[in-house]
């Protein structure tokens, strides 16, 4: 006596290429998305510093008169305003090198003088 043989459904080579290519076509859709929101995750990123820098040459004007704030380069500058930044977050880096960190590799902060507004430059706005 023969037992009856269970018939095992097999995807065929059609239906296997079918479904590849509509995942192709989903992630096609998906990745440009997720591409741009890392860029205008760096781009937030470098106007909310150039916004704490503004508002830290701000208060030190307001304390100092801007006496000191003219003179130096860029580095010495930001150790002028780095106890302003401070004051709003604990963990402020030590330098405008370690502030960028999280940026493009190329990129590079201007503190500016007393009539300069910062800006952060190697992000494309």
């Amino acid at each position: 006596m023969k037992l009856p043989r269970k018939k095992r459904r097999a995807f065929t080579l059609i239906e296997l290429l079918i479904v590849i290519a509509i995942l192709g076509i989903i992630f096609s859709l998906a990745v440009p998305p997720l591409r741009n929101s890392a860029f205008r995750a760096r781009q937030t990123t470098a106007l909310a510093i150039q916004s704490m820098v503004a508002t830290a040459k701000a208060r030190y004007i307001l304390d100092y008169n801007a006496s000191s704030l003219d003179e130096g380069d860029n580095q010495a500058r930001f150790l002028l305003i780095r106890p302003y930044l401070t004051a709003h977050n604990s963990q402020m880096p030590n330098s405008v090198e370690d502030l960028l960190a999280g940026l493009t590799p190329n990129s590079t902060l201007e503190i500016g003088d007393s009539n300069t507004p910062p800006s952060v430059s190697g992000v494309v706005f």
